[in-house]
């Protein structure tokens, strides 16, 4: 053996298996040890930390009346909501209300806990009576009146619930005082003629349409105004406004009875109404005004036009901010869109095209950035700009260059003279009239939530659907997933199922359709 070797000491196999089990069980040992810390940690910070709540929405639809035949003159202070564990949550409501022998029909609309609720309550304040020409003050009774009525709400979806409420006045007692009596009862879904009603604007028989979405016929024909072009319903589906282009007014139609309101609003300053938008909060309704170059302003509540801004040459569309704080107007005559800040009425910012544009439709998370899509009926494009709500706050900077709140801008290839467009936001989906190619166009878009990330090109037609000659106005039914299509040269409504990727039906309207609305519908 050579002397510069060593030689090893002999190891049993047994002892080599022994030290490596001991190796593996120590780690084991460690690393359960250092879980268990972590656990404990997360544990303590779960429980420092404030649990967040589910919440849903509950939509209250109240109809009343007074029996007695009294104008009553009254408001619901508070909802209470009790659930099934005995838990009561109460909300504001503060909506004044005035009762006649006449069935009303309100919505209210609160944000709640998720879960099980078997009542609802609601407290009154300020009732009062006037009889012969004197307010007679009513004493409203401590507390809510009650009504069971179960119900489940889930985290992002709004949960109807439907009640009946008569309000009338009795004597108190041996008292001479009167004492507001309120009582609830179980009310009922409205029926499809109320749930699923459309409504069409006739402009050469001055008249519109009203129709059931569910059988596809036609249940009345209300006289307005001449010449009536848009139409949009509150977002209560209580109002629908129809903007008159012949007589410059809006009517007003009660969708509770499907009549007219006795007088409508004159738009002193407009001339030729064509389009017509409303606040999400329903607040306020615009008019474009197409002769006069300017755009009306209405308080529904006042039911009157309170001002009238200048837009640009030839307005014939317009469409709020997602914010609340912009108007955005496409004008055919100067090749433009104005953005108009709702409160100042100053112009923002005005925005050049190279063609004549039409329709718009407007989509953004109300914070950094709004996406417009909009129609260019001169060429064969629907333009999409992301605009920038930031700069658009900064508008007091001078020397700004037009279109300077425009961070990016794509373009969609469409058919021959695209007007009208809807948007289907859980879809990513975009439809587009072709006027002079009697068809509507559909492609996809990006999710709204991307706007910031829009390609250079956001997407090419997926879809092309025939329809009736002349299509210049689109209603989405998003939840039953049908669209539906005005075609004004051949007096008509098309039924397009987006299921089944056809047209399915084609119903007669009034002479010249031009505007068409409905409750739960995305219009244009």
């Amino acid at each position: 053996m050579n002397q510069n070797q060593i030689k090893k000491p002999h190891r049993h196999k047994g002892g080599e298996k022994s030290l490596d089990f001991l190796c593996v069980w120590q780690c084991v040992c460690v690393l359960s040890f250092f879980l268990f810390l972590s656990g404990c940690a997360y544990l303590a910070s779960e429980h420092d930390r404030p649990q967040q709540v589910q919440t849903g929405s509950l939509g209250l639809y109240v109809r009343f009346c007074s029996p007695a035949k009294e104008e009553i003159s009254f408001t619901v202070k508070d909802i209470q909501l009790e659930g099934a564990d005995g838990a009561l949550v109460s909300r504001p409501v503060n909506q004044p209300l005035e009762a006649g022998s006449d069935g009303r029909q309100v919505f209210i609309e609160v944000k709640v806990p998720t879960g099980s609720y078997q009542k609802i309550g609601l407290s009154f304040t300020g009732a009062s009576i006037n009889r012969s020409g004197e307010t007679i003050l009513l004493e409203s009774q401590e507390g809510y009146t009650f009504l069971d009525v179960p119900f489940l709400i889930t985290p992002k979806r709004t949960t109807n619930a439907y009640v009946n409420l008569e309000v009338k006045s009795q004597k108190k007692g041996s008292d001479t005082g009167l004492l507001f009596s309120p009582r609830l009862s179980q009310g009922r879904k409205p029926a499809g003629v109320k749930a699923l009603m459309l409504y069409v604007t006739n402009t050469d028989d001055n008249t519109v349409s009203v129709l059931d979405r569910l059988t596809n016929s036609t249940i009345t024909v209300i006289q307005v105004g001449k010449a009536p072009k848009g139409i949009v319903v509150n977002p209560r589906g209580i109002y629908a406004y129809v903007a008159n282009s012949g007589s410059n007014s809006v009517s007003i139609i009660d969708t509770m009875t499907n009549e007219l309101e006795e007088e409508a609003i004159d738009l002193p300053l407009g001339i030729a109404p064509s389009r017509i938008t409303i606040t999400s909060d329903g607040k306020y309704v615009f008019t474009a005004n197409m002769d006069s170059d300017n755009v009306s302003m209405i308080d529904t509540d006042l039911k009157k036009s309170i001002d009238t801004f200048d837009a640009g040459h030839q307005p014939v569309d317009l469409e709020v901010s997602s914010s609340g704080k912009w108007l955005y107007v496409t004008n055919q005559g100067s090749h433009d869109i104005y953005v108009i800040g709702i409160e100042s009425h100053r112009l923002a910012d005005r925005i050049p095209l190279q063609s004549e544009p039409a329709g718009i439709v407007v989509s953004g998370d109300g914070f950094s950035s709004d996406l417009l899509f909009v129609a260019n009926f001169g060429s064969s494009s629907v333009f999409l700009f992301d605009i920038d709500l930031t700069l658009l706050e900064n508008q007091g900077k001078a020397g700004n260059d037009p279109g300077y709140s425009v961070k990016k801008s794509s373009l969609l290839q469409a058919e021959y003279g695209p007007d009208q467009i809807v948007l289907d936001e859980d879809r990513g989906r975009l439809f587009v009239t072709n006027r002079k190619d009697n068809s509507v166009s559909s492609f996809r878009v990006p999710l709204l939530s991307a706007a910031q990330k829009m390609p250079a090109s956001a997407g090419i037609q997926e879809s092309r659907y025939r329809t009736g000659k002349s299509p210049c106005g689109l209603a989405l039914d998003s939840a039953r997933n049908y669209l539906y299509v005005i075609n004004s040269a051949e007096d008509s409504l098309s039924v397009i199922d987006l299921r089944q990727e056809q047209l399915i039906e084609s119903i007669r309207v009034g002479r010249a359709p031009f505007g068409i609305d409905g409750i739960d519908l995305i219009r244009k």
